[in-house]
């Protein structure tokens, strides 16, 4: 059997009554899609060679900026996030935005 990388095994165990009475373990296996966390290194790693396109950079910042990881990176950063909050492409802080 081949898996996915983006699904993982739920078990699911209910028990359940037998038409005698007893009561019996009904076992179901289910594979179901897997959020995937957003890397944030690895989207940084990205950008700064250039591979990310407007779309994946506004992405990354924001998340860069909800998390306030941001503020707390080199100087350019810090810049270019001040620039996409005044441009509107990007919106102040919220928390848990790396969940």
């Amino acid at each position: 059997m081949r898996l996915h990388s983006r699904c993982a095994l739920f078990i699911n165990k209910d028990p359940c009554r037998t038409r005698a009475g007893s009561i019996s373990l009904r076992v179901e296996y289910a594979w179901k899609p897997v959020k995937k966390k957003y890397d944030v290194i690895k989207e940084m790693r990205n950008y700064d060679q250039g591979k990310l396109d407007e779309a994946q950079t506004i992405t990354l910042f924001q998340k860069l900026i909800d998390s306030e990881i941001v503020w707390m990176l080199q100087e350019d950063y810090g810049c270019i996030a001040r620039s996409l909050i005044k441009e509107g492409k990007c919106r102040k802080a919220y928390r848990n935005a790396l969940d």
